[in-house]
C-alpha cells in the first residue's frame, strides 16, 4: 500500500493525470493495488518456478552422474578383470611350457608375441615367477 501512497504522491507532484486521481482516487488506488498484487503474484510463481527447476536439475544432474559413475566402475572393473584373466593365462602358459623343457627366452618371446597388446614388462615379471 506505500507504494501507491507514493506513486499517487509522484504523479500529484509532477502533475500526471492530477485531475483524475483526484477525482477517482479510490479506484486508481483499486486498479495500482490490483496490478502490483498481480506483479507480486507473478514473481512469486515465477521465483517458485525458478526453485523447482533447479532442483529438478539438480536431481537430474545428480541421477546422471551417478548412471555415468556406474557405467565407468562396470568398463573399470571389466577392463581389469580381462587383465587378471591375461595374466592368469600368462602364468598357465609359463607353466606348460616350463613342463615341457621350453626354455626361459623361449617361452617369454612366445607369450611377447601371442599378448602382444600386454605391458611387456609385466608379462616378464610374471614369466620369472614360474621360471
Amino acid at each position: 500500500m506505500k507504494t501507491i501512497e507514493e506513486t499517487l504522491k509522484i504523479c500529484k507532484n509532477e502533475n500526471i493525470l492530477t485531475s483524475y486521481i483526484q477525482s477517482k482516487e479510490s479506484e486508481v488506488v483499486d486498479i495500482l493495488s490490483f496490478f502490483m498484487d498481480q506483479e507480486e503474484a507473478t514473481q512469486l510463481m515465477l521465483e517458485e518456478e525458478r526453485a523447482l527447476a533447479r532442483t529438478q536439475g539438480r536431481e537430474e544432474g545428480k541421477e546422471e552422474g551417478r548412471s555415468e559413475g556406474r557405467a565407468e566402475g562396470i568398463a573399470e572393473g571389466k577392463f581389469e578383470g580381462r587383465i587378471e584373466q591375461q595374466e592368469i593365462s600368462i602364468q598357465t602358459f609359463a607353466k606348460q611350457f616350463k613342463k615341457m623343457g621350453i626354455s626361459y627366452e623361449e617361452c617369454l618371446k612366445a607369450l611377447l608375441e601371442d599378448y602382444s597388446d600386454f605391458d611387456a614388462e609385466k608379462l616378464k615379471s610374471l614369466v620369472e615367477k614360474i621360471y
